[in-house]
This record gives C-alpha cells, sequence and structure tokens, in this order.
C-alpha cells in the first residue's frame, strides 16, 4: 500500500493498494488506484462507516483505476505541473512508463499496457536486460534532486539479483528530452544503456570514452556518437571532416 501525490488536483491524496496473487500458472499482479474521495463511499459500502474496508473485487472503489500485470509506483511530480505522476513497470516486456498524473485521469478504468503504449506524453524506458540494466531494474522516486521544481528518478540496476552488486543510476526530469534523443530518434523512449552513461558496454562511461558507441570511429568525427549502426555514415563524411 502507498500514498501518492495528489493525481486529479482535488488537493487530496490518492491511495494505492497492490496485491500479487501466485497460483500454478505463474503470477499476477494487481493494482488498485483510488481517488480520496472514494475512501469514504468504500468504507460504507458494506453498510457500516467503521474506517474499515474490505477490499475483495474491483468494485470496492466506485471513482478507482485498476492495473492488471502493471507494478505501479509513484513517481512525484516529474513534470511540476503540481499533480503527480506514476511509473508503471510491466514484468513482461520489462518496460517502463512515466505517466503524468494528468493522464492517469484520462485512462480508462481497468489500465492495460496498450493503453500506455498509447498514451501521448508517456515515457518510456526500455532495454532492460542489456546494457543499462543487466539483469532487472527497480525504480525509485529521488525527489527534486537539482531544485527544478520536478521530481527526478532512481534506477537501480542489480546484476543477477544480488543487491550488493548494483549500480543506481539518476536520471534528472530535465535530461529525459536529451536522453529521449541520444538513439537518434526523438520518439520518448529511452534506452537504459544510456541512462547508464556506458552506450558500449566497455566499462568506461562515455564521459571518459573517445568512442562511445564502440563503432571504431572517433566520437569527434562520428555525427551520430551514440549508434554503432551510424559507421557507415561517419565514415563518409569522415571525407570533409578533419579527423
Amino acid at each position: 500500500m502507498a500514498v501518492t501525490d495528489d493525481l486529479d488536483g482535488d488537493d487530496l491524496a490518492e491511495l494505492m493498494l497492490q496485491f500479487v496473487d501466485v497460483s500454478a500458472e505463474g503470477a499476477s499482479v494487481r493494482t488498485f488506484l483510488a481517488s480520496g474521495v472514494a475512501l469514504d463511499a468504500a468504507d460504507s459500502a458494506d453498510g457500516t462507516a467503521d474506517r474499515v474496508i474490505a477490499v475483495d473485487h474491483e468494485s470496492t472503489f466506485l471513482s478507482s483505476w485498476a492495473a492488471s500485470d502493471l507494478i505501479v509506483t509513484p513517481a512525484g511530480d516529474s513534470n511540476g505541473d503540481g499533480l503527480g505522476d506514476l511509473v508503471f513497470r510491466s514484468p513482461m516486456s520489462q518496460t517502463w512508463y512515466l505517466v503524468y498524473g494528468k493522464d492517469v485521469m484520462m485512462l480508462s478504468g481497468a489500465i492495460e499496457e496498450d493503453d500506455l503504449d498509447n498514451t501521448a506524453d508517456v515515457w518510456k524506458f526500455i532495454e532492460v536486460g542489456k546494457e543499462g540494466c543487466n539483469s532487472w531494474c527497480d525504480f525509485l522516486p529521488a525527489g527534486d534532486v537539482d531544485n527544478d521544481g520536478r521530481a527526478d528518478m532512481l534506477f537501480l540496476d542489480v546484476a543477477g539479483g544480488v543487491v550488493s552488486d548494483s549500480d543506481g543510476h539518476l536520471v534528472l526530469a530535465s535530461d529525459l528530452a536529451v536522453l529521449d534523443a541520444a538513439d537518434g530518434a526523438i520518439d520518448r523512449s529511452i534506452r537504459l544503456h544510456n541512462v547508464a552513461g556506458d552506450t558500449d558496454g566497455d566499462g568506461i562511461r562515455n564521459i571518459a570514452d573517445p568512442d562511445d558507441d564502440g563503432d571504431g570511429v572517433a566520437d569527434a568525427c562520428d555525427p551520430d556518437p551514440l549508434i554503432p549502426d551510424a559507421t557507415d555514415l561517419a565514415s563518409s563524411s569522415n571525407e570533409s571532416m578533419d579527423c
């Protein structure tokens, strides 16, 4: 159970309840996100206003959203609009979605991954299992690290599930657009190896690596230094560059 920042602009925090059901077929995750005003109604649903709420079916909260097979984490206010935002993670596709509070309110009552893929302003973090997150990642809200009025994010890369071998990657909300463009496509999809700052996985962070993408073309001569597939383009461009 967690309390999120106000998502719907009524100055009341929202309540999030998350359940994991384990069966012979596997595990499923069910998350209920209830607006603050729904709590009193849910309390009275059994005919007794005793501040005891039984959560046993979707209709418990009249004003609520239910996310199937999605893990949900409060993210704080990452765009500075005064509303709380949420991060959804799909265990099946290993994709993270940062969804602004204003957009959560526009989703249907039953949220599925396809709904998130089709939400215009959502930020996607992809490629878990590659250089950015070698085995699996966890997400933690980081608060406003750089004091710009927007909540920042922390991705924890747990190598082999061993916390002692983990790396933390701090993502500033102000850097989302830059990280998005790092792969050459502005599509609000951020590759986690760019978050980690070691694009080619050679153990040398990009800030100190003269060839970030490991394509054999120095960054100074590479028009796309984070995309190894751009080798041919970079080589042809070198003819007109002093490299």
